[in-house]
């Protein structure tokens, strides 16, 4: 529930010492790596392009190098960050404030980018993250179950959507499936943003050395 203990963030605290646990994973033991597309737009608004800027950020700062990352920037399918390895997160954000925020009729071609890009990689986690204020209707389930079928899940980051715009996005992370994420404030930022690429359960696996052998 709410009041649980959540993943990471007890290791070398009062927490741990009191617990008959080992809160750190061993070295051999690995959180499979995630891939993430950000699907950008702008809210037609400084304040609210703002808010789509820094909660692109939050989301990276969540991720590690091992992790991978790509941007689309609302122009119809224009893949501004290519998925790859996050190596620099510095180099990433600083494209994504550097871009132009574009305000497409509907977001299908920058999905099927995503889904494109996805989809050429192994990562265990895939997961797409529309970050809009949702005025791009559109008829957006087959796109979306589509997506959902090669094994990637869409979430939505609703920036001062209201009515059907709201609606739209509450609707697109139904098909996900999903979470929705509404805000109109600058400084609604982590924890809730970085939860979002985490949303699938990520299981451990552990690493050990495999000697050959023969069959009998």
């Amino acid at each position: 529930g709410s009041d649980s203990y959540g993943p990471g963030g007890y290791a070398g605290t009062a927490l741990e010492t009191a617990l008959p646990v080992q809160i750190e994973l061993p070295q051999d033991m690995q959180k499979p790596p995630v891939a993430v597309m950000l699907v950008l737009e702008s809210s037609e608004s400084g304040q609210g392009d703002q808010i789509v800027r820094g909660a692109a950020d939050a989301v990276i700062d969540q991720l590690t190098p091992k992790d991978k990352v790509g941007v689309t920037n609302g122009a119809m399918g224009n893949v501004v960050v290519p998925l790859g390895p996050l190596s620099d997160k510095a180099k990433v954000k600083a494209q994504i404030n550097a871009m132009t925020l574009g305000d497409p009729p509907s977001y299908s071609p920058d999905l099927n980018a995503a889904d494109q890009a996805l989809s050429h990689t192994t990562a265990s986690i895939k997961h797409i993250i529309l970050l809009g204020d949702g005025d791009a209707a559109d008829n957006y389930q087959p796109v979306i179950d589509r997506i959902h079928g090669h094994g990637i899940t869409v979430s939505t980051v609703a920036i001062g959507a209201n009515g059907p715009d709201a609606a739209g996005l509450q609707a697109m992370a139904g098909f996900g499936p999903g979470r929705i994420h509404p805000t109109d404030h600058l400084g609604d930022r982590p924890p809730t943003f970085l939860q979002a690429p985490r949303a699938a359960p990520t299981p451990r696996t552990r690493q050990s050395p495999q000697a050959p052998r023969a069959d009998p």
